[in-house]
């Protein structure tokens, strides 16, 4: 399917959501390497819902200031630019698609789904950390978005996506296939078309279009193998629930890729199990 046809197909949805301009302005700044706390702070205060988020998130147990912050300013500081940048996407996903669907179906549940997502964002961040992945924390954020063409099935496909999902839980296939069947394009294409649209940076779209294929480019190789086994081990130890019934397995590719000692792997899943905890105490600080 090309391009073309796949927007004519969704032409079905009635209107994908737009990031919000507070937010889109946000990571471009933060993405100057030349920006300044001052400046991210004055960005974040046009937005008095992001701003609360902000000092809720400084002023929490888990980062136990030993006096209460203020100012978004001293906040932005302490926080750091990447942290800010996740929670601004973060909150803006969780406005848009964060809702459970009243019409849910039952191989699919947004709340288990989301717990799947923050799972494979914390093990993502911990299998960056241990390959000594650049930038752990935006592996995080690939991670955590990684699914979100199912999301949008859900949401503006709904009848179709459950098509889906009981085909490929029927016959026994991963659910990508199930949703070639039913609608004719995959999660991950659909994914990758909102990450467009929203002007994501390249190492995010290419996590959410080719974390099952792997067939990304080079300059992403990494951080994309880094979310297929995230999304894979969290999978095999029953976080939450993707909606994909199908066994998952790890390609034998991304051991070309990125490097993982086998005898490490017990103490990367107690990482993973502490850090899902502390990161569902972030989120909770985020949409609430």
């Amino acid at each position: 399917m090309n391009d073309q046809q796949i927007r004519q197909l969704l032409l079905r949805i009635k209107q994908l959501p737009t990031l919000p301009q507070v937010v889109t302005h946000l990571l471009k700044l933060i993405d100057n390497p030349s920006s300044s706390a001052n400046q991210v702070s004055k960005i974040i205060s046009q937005d008095q819902s992001l701003a609360t988020k902000v000092l809720k998130l400084v002023n929490s147990p888990f980062y136990g200031m030993p006096k209460r912050i203020s100012t978004l300013s001293q906040a932005t500081v302490i926080l750091g630019f990447n942290t800010i940048k996740n929670l601004a996407l973060t909150a803006a996903i969780f406005e848009q698609f964060g809702d459970e669907n009243g019409n849910a179906h039952p191989d699919f549940n947004r709340e288990k789904f989301w717990e799947h997502s923050v799972a494979c964002a914390v093990a993502a961040k911990t299998i960056a950390e241990h390959i000594h992945y650049e930038m752990p924390e935006e592996a995080f954020m690939a991670g955590l978005i990684h699914d979100i063409g199912k999301v949008i099935f859900d949401q503006y496909l709904h009848e179709d996506f459950g098509a889906a999902l009981e085909y490929a839980k029927k016959h026994k296939v991963p659910l990508r296939e199930g949703e070639k069947h039913a609608i004719g394009i995959s999660h991950t294409e659909v994914g990758a078309w909102l990450a467009e649209k929203w002007n994501l940076p390249g190492h995010l779209n290419a996590s959410i279009e080719y974390h099952h294929s792997l067939q990304n480019p080079l300059k992403y190789a990494k951080i994309v193998a880094t979310v297929h086994l995230a999304d894979v081990v969290v999978r095999l130890e029953g976080y939450g629930h993707s909606g994909d019934t199908s066994q998952p397995t790890i390609r034998e590719e991304i051991w070309q890729v990125i490097s993982i000692d086998p005898d490490r792997m017990p103490d990367l899943l107690d990482e993973i199990r502490i850090g899902f905890d502390n990161a569902k105490e972030f989120l909770r600080m985020v949409i609430g």
